[in-house]
C-alpha cells in the first residue's frame, strides 16, 4: 500500500489508475483522514511526464454454478480467483452467488443483476458449460433477452485450445443484457481464469461501449 499526494497524478476518491498505457495499475481508496492509499495491482514505472487514465470502478457479481457448491459438499475455488483477477480491469466484485445447476436458479440471480435501478456492469459465471445433462448455464443465459456476443465465447475457446484441447467442447457463451456484459466461464480455477484472461484486455471497452461511456467498437 502507498500514499500519493494528488501534486504527482489526479488522484480519485475510489477507482483505479492506470499509468501509461499497459503500465502500473493502482487501486485508490480515500482514508478517514483524507488521504489517498493506493494499492498496486499491477507494478510498473511512473514517471511525472506519463499519462495517466482514471478506470471508474466496473460493478462485478460473480455466480458459481454448482451442485456440490451450493450444497457445500465442495469448496468454491473458481469464484475468488475471478474476484481477484478482476481487479485487473478494475472490476470490484459487489455480488456474489452460488447456485445449484438449475435454470430457474441461474435465472433468477442473472435477473437480479441485470434488471433494476442499478444493474451491474459485468456479470461472471463459473460452472455449468459443459456436456453432461445438468450443464445448463448457457441455456438459462440464452433465455435471457438482449444481444449475443459471440465473439468473445469463440475466442475464449480458440485461445486456451493452446492449453488443452478440450476447451472447444466448451459450451461458453457471452450476452449483453440491457447494460450488463454476461459471460459464461468453465466451472475449473484454472479453466475460469485462462478464459477470463483470454479476454480481459477488451472487456472494460465493451462495458463503456454498451453503457454509453466509451467510444465505438470501430478502428481495428
Amino acid at each position: 500500500m502507498v500514499c500519493l499526494s494528488a501534486g504527482l497524478f489526479p488522484l480519485p476518491d475510489h477507482g483505479f489508475l492506470l499509468i501509461h498505457e499497459d503500465g502500473a495499475l493502482l487501486e485508490c481508496n480515500l482514508d478517514e483522514e483524507g488521504k489517498t492509499l493506493c494499492e498496486v495491482i499491477k507494478p510498473g514505472f511512473a514517471v511525472v511526464s506519463g499519462t495517466v487514465e482514471f478506470w471508474e470502478p466496473l460493478k462485478a457479481g460473480i455466480l458459481t454454478v454448482s451442485d456440490k457448491g451450493s450444497r457445500k459438499e465442495r469448496d468454491d475455488t473458481s469464484g475468488p480467483a475471478l474476484a481477484e483477477a478482476l481487479k485487473n480491469i478494475g472490476g470490484i466484485p459487489v455480488e456474489r452467488a452460488i447456485v445449484p445447476d438449475d435454470i430457474s436458479d441461474i435465472s433468477a440471480v442473472l435477473n437480479r443483476w441485470t434488471i433494476g435501478e442499478t444493474p451491474l456492469d459485468l456479470v461472471l459465471t463459473t460452472g455449468g458449460t459443459g456436456l453432461s445433462n445438468r450443464d445448463v448455464t448457457p441455456e438459462a443465459i440464452s433465455g435471457l433477452p438482449g444481444k449475443d456476443v459471440p465473439g468473445l465465447s469463440e475466442y475464449m475457446r480458440w485461445k486456451t485450445s493452446a492449453f488443452t484441447l478440450r476447451s472447444i467442447l466448451s459450451r461458453s457463451v457471452a450476452k449483453l443484457v440491457g447494460q450488463t456484459l454476461i459471460i459464461a466461464l468453465p466451472g475449473s480455477r484454472k479453466g475460469a481464469l485462462q478464459c477470463f484472461e483470454s479476454v480481459a484486455p477488451v472487456l472494460r471497452h465493451a462495458i463503456e461501449t454498451a453503457s454509453g461511456r466509451g467510444g465505438e467498437c470501430g478502428g481495428h
